[in-house]
């Protein structure tokens, strides 16, 4: 617990390269740190872009200019002094200045994967006996974003078109399509897609959430959505950047302990405030 202090974060405003897969080490065009920042970022299993909200005050004309130039991306790094991680990259919707008392307070709102979602397209034909695990390949390629274990994924499916195939949609749209006949859902996570099955974990190293670790109060179980359905697990620890939905996690408490799956994280920080929490919800492996 005693690395969990001295509060680090900061923004890495740009275009993307070519191709168009964004890191840390690629999107460095404009860096923004020293200033308020708040932010809330919700992550969860499920294709839809995960949300990113970021509030920053006091920015300069040219740091503003960046974020609302077209098609500009952004990497959200934040931690401690000797645990700093990255914790979103999105792409932006809208980032507006307004005026708050004294200060400017520059509001973005973006969305991790957003463009890539919303208009990557895919439009082929495919002849009888194609691999299904092919055309999930040209959906993955088409949306341009990391592949993370996707065509590892693709290459589980063994099954056919008999009849063909004809692309013409979304690539966010034709993965879904394509995925759920095999039991398998997808999302994005930090610019990179993760397939998974249902309760699957993702093979990462398990981190340890215990009091002495940054576990705030009690975890507390909720009741099953349905009959049959596993409880949720609802965990708030200090801010751990590196938890992302799909990972296992080492939980230790007095009420409750054992290995969990994250289903929904959300961030919430404020360098000047108060908000520097992470909030799970998970399920039992």
């Amino acid at each position: 617990m005693t690395t969990l202090f001295d509060r680090r974060c900061k923004l890495l405003v740009g275009q993307p390269p070519k191709p168009d897969v964004y890191t840390l080490q690629t999107l460095r065009r404009l860096e923004i740190s020293g200033l308020r920042i708040g932010f809330k970022i919700i992550k969860d299993t499920q294709p839809q872009p995960n949300s990113v909200e970021i509030s920053i005050y006091n920015l300069s004309k040219e740091s503003q200019a960046a974020l609302e130039e077209k098609g500009a991306r952004i990497i959200l790094v934040a931690g401690y002094a000797e645990q700093v991680s990255q914790i979103a990259s999105a792409d932006v919707r809208i980032a507006q200045s307004v005026k708050l008392g004294v200060d400017w307070v520059t509001k973005i709102e973006a969305g991790d994967g957003d463009r890539a979602f919303r208009f990557a397209r895919v439009q082929d034909s495919w002849a009888p006996g194609t691999p299904v695990s092919a055309v999930i390949n040209k959906a993955v390629g088409a949306m341009m974003l990391d592949p993370g274990n996707a065509f590892a994924r693709a290459k589980e499916i063994s099954a056919q078109f008999t009849s063909g195939y004809v692309q013409n949609a979304k690539a966010s749209t034709e993965l879904t399509t394509l995925l759920e006949p095999h039991g398998m859902t997808w999302s994005i996570q930090d610019g990179r897609i993760e397939i998974l099955r249902p309760n699957e974990s993702l093979p990462e190293e398990a981190p340890l959430i215990s009091p002495t670790t940054g576990l705030i109060g009690s975890p507390e179980m909720g009741t099953p959505a349905k009959p049959g359905a596993r409880g949720v697990l609802k965990v708030r620890t200090l801010l751990q950047p590196r938890i992302r939905p799909g990972q296992r996690f080492q939980l230790q408490s007095q009420s409750r302990s054992g290995v969990f799956v994250a289903q929904k994280v959300t961030h919430a920080g404020d360098t000047f405030g108060n908000d520097w929490f992470t909030d799970i919800e998970a399920i039992s492996t």
